[in-house]
């Protein structure tokens, strides 16, 4: 699935808050990694649950109908190969990312109440993070991705949102401080 094949659309109010104070800033690069449309479906593949991906599923695993999922706790995953990248005047700086996807509520990633989500809206607000221009997304007129957050319905009414949907979610694009693997 790419960005360009389908009508999914960012709820209201959703807007980015991208890290370009540090100085020398850090770069979000694909350089070294599959190409960015293959990180973004390998890393929903692997926060959102297995019967998303009916094509994945081994034999004899039974799903229910839906295409709403429950968004449960935060999500993480760590990209093979995707770093963020500076320099700082002599030498080049690597440390590898992670992305995180916190559902509203509390901020221990537990929600107050169900939050759900769609596969069309991993792709769709990881692809608005790294493809769009900011203020909706990472990436500024000169083509540089940055790290930081997107924030669905952050500038709309969270008040007005609908129960269980992803208003006050957050998708953070951060370094992988973790030391470990997968």
């Amino acid at each position: 699935m790419s960005s360009k094949n389908y009508d999914w659309k960012p709820m209201p109010g959703t807007r980015s808050f991208c890290e370009t104070s540090i100085d020398p800033v850090w770069r979000v690069s694909f350089v070294r990694s599959d190409p960015i449309e293959t990180v973004i479906h390998n890393a929903c593949v692997a926060m959102m649950p297995e019967c998303a991906f009916r094509d994945r599923l081994s034999n004899g695993t039974i799903c229910s109908a839906t295409v709403d999922y429950p968004l449960d706790g935060n999500k993480y995953y760590k990209p093979p190969n995707v770093d963020a990248v500076r320099h700082n005047g002599t030498d080049w700086q690597l440390i590898p990312i992670m992305f995180v996807v916190r559902p509203g509520g509390r901020v221990n990633g537990t929600p107050d109440t169900p939050v759900f989500w769609r596969v069309e809206d991993c792709y769709g607000y990881l692809f608005q993070f790294f493809e769009k221009l900011m203020p909706e997304g990472c990436r500024n007129s000169e083509g540089y991705r940055f790290m930081g957050q997107l924030a669905v319905a952050e500038g709309g009414s969270l008040a007005d949102a609908k129960p269980g949907s992803l208003a006050g979610t957050k998708f953070f694009v951060t370094f992988d401080n973790t030391g470990g693997g997968d």
